[in-house]
């Protein structure tokens, strides 16, 4: 039986998911976040160095793809809502700037 350490570093506050959906996958025996310089150790072991090579290669680089994929969309939904935020203060301020309806209607009746 050959075996791996992997150390892995995330994003902040994303150890615990990372390790989690890791432990997952074929091939690891365990995945624990921790503090230090790393976030994630995982424990994976295969029957050969070639065995493990493809668990470490094959699925590792598939969830990073995934998570960083993840985070990219998140990102966007961010700005996007951060868009969102400036277009609604622009509107209020915009109300804030105009007369009030009910005041332009009272000045309209003491025209007549």
């Amino acid at each position: 039986m050959v075996q791996a350490f992997i150390l892995i570093q995330t994003e902040v506050g994303q150890a615990a998911a990372v390790a989690q959906a890791i432990a997952e996958l074929p091939g690891v025996t365990s995945a624990e976040d921790v503090t230090g310089p790393y976030d994630v150790i995982v424990r994976a072991e295969a029957n050969t160095v070639d065995e493990l090579g493809k668990v470490v290669g094959a699925y590792l680089d598939e969830r990073i793809v995934q998570f960083e994929q993840d985070r990219e969309r998140n990102k966007e939904r961010e700005r996007e809502r951060e868009r969102e935020r400036q277009r609604q203060r622009e509107l209020e301020r915009l109300e804030a700037q105009s007369p009030a309806p009910a005041a332009a209607a009272e000045d309209d009746s003491e025209e007549e």
